[in-house]
Order: C-alpha cells, then sequence, then structure tokens
C-alpha cells in the first residue's frame, strides 16, 4: 500500500504523518489487499484545518473530506467517514455474491469427467465440491474475481446461459476466460 502525505500552509511533522498512516491503515485493514494507493492532504487557511483522503483500489476509488477549527478533529471526522464507506462497499459487496440454490444442482458433465479422470490416471481427487454456478456476465464476474483471494470463479454466463471460468493466469497475472464449444 503507497501511502502519499502532502501539506499546504501548515508543517508537517513526522510525528503527524505516523498518526495519519497508523490511522488509514486501520481503517483500511479489511481491504488492505486491495489498495493500491493512498492520497492524503492536510491543509490550513485562517482558522480551518482541513483533511483531503482519497484512496484508490482496485475496484472503487473513496475519497473523503473534512473541514473544522481543529487538525485532530478533522483527522478523526475523515476518518469516520471513510471507515463508514469501506463497510459500506464491502457489505455492497458480500450481499452481491449469491448463494448456491443448493445441493440438488448436479452437471451431467461431471460424472463422465470425474469417471475418466479416475480410469485414466493415478490421481487421487480428494474433495468433490457442488455448487449451482451464479447466473452473472462476464464483467459481474471479473468483478468478483478480483475482490476475491480465488484463482478463478465459475459461473452461468447471463448472456448464453453456459457455464464459464474465469481465471487468473499465474504468469502474467491476467484474466482468461473459458467458454464450452459443443
Amino acid at each position: 500500500m503507497k501511502i502519499l502525505t502532502t501539506s499546504r500552509h501548515i508543517d508537517l511533522t513526522p510525528e503527524l504523518k505516523e498518526i495519519l498512516e497508523d490511522k488509514v491503515r486501520k481503517v483500511l485493514k479489511n481491504i488492505k489487499d486491495h489498495v493500491i494507493e493512498v492520497n492524503m492532504a492536510i491543509s490550513a487557511e485562517k482558522s480551518r484545518q482541513s483533511v483531503e483522503i482519497k484512496v484508490h483500489t482496485n475496484y472503487t476509488t473513496f475519497r473523503c473530506f473534512e473541514e473544522t477549527h481543529d487538525l485532530m478533529q478533522s483527522i478523526d471526522k475523515a476518518m469516520d467517514v471513510l471507515d463508514r464507506q469501506v463497510r459500506k462497499v464491502k457489505k455492497r459487496i458480500q450481499s452481491k455474491r449469491r448463494k448456491p440454490r443448493g445441493e440438488d444442482f448436479e452437471s451431467p458433465v461431471v460424472p463422465e469427467i470425474e469417471s475418466k479422470i479416475r480410469e485414466s490416471t493415478d490421481y487421487e481427487i480428494i474433495k468433490t465440491k457442488k455448487f449451482a454456478p451464479k447466473p452473472m456476465s462476464v464483467d459481474e464476474a471479473l468483478e468478483q474475481l478480483k475482490i476475491s483471494e480465488d484463482q478463478f470463479i465459475v459461473f452461468s454466463n447471463s448472456v448464453t446461459n453456459e457455464v464459464n471460468v474465469l481465471y487468473r493466469r499465474r504468469r502474467d497475472g491476467k484474466i482468461g476466460l473459458i467458454e464450452p464449444e459443443f
């Protein structure tokens, strides 16, 4: 996480900078893997002390601005606003994750593939997971993959009504899409 701190018309002491960075890290601890850059600007004009914070992440940008007569009060209010924004987006992302329809869904292709794998190799399947692919567009699946720690996501393409797989490529870190062809 890259943190840039600037000040206008105010002396930015190392202690103040450390306090700001610690507070931002504490607020962003739940999404620290997705944070690209944090820009903080502190300014003082006459009796107004203001703090502006911009957090650039993989999936959105958070921005907050607070201005009061006391610098520490402005910092605390800005952190509260930032914390509220982060919680709101995280909650929205979690609520968008659809729940599987249950254990009753079985793909007709899976047993055939599973039996061929067992016949042709000496590998042992240690875990089998059954789930209903979530209907979503490729863009929605890409967004879900970006915010998750998983290497792939299996979903039902809402445009083609077929099961697709979106995966992270190990070599270059780009995203791949597997579409079935019958």
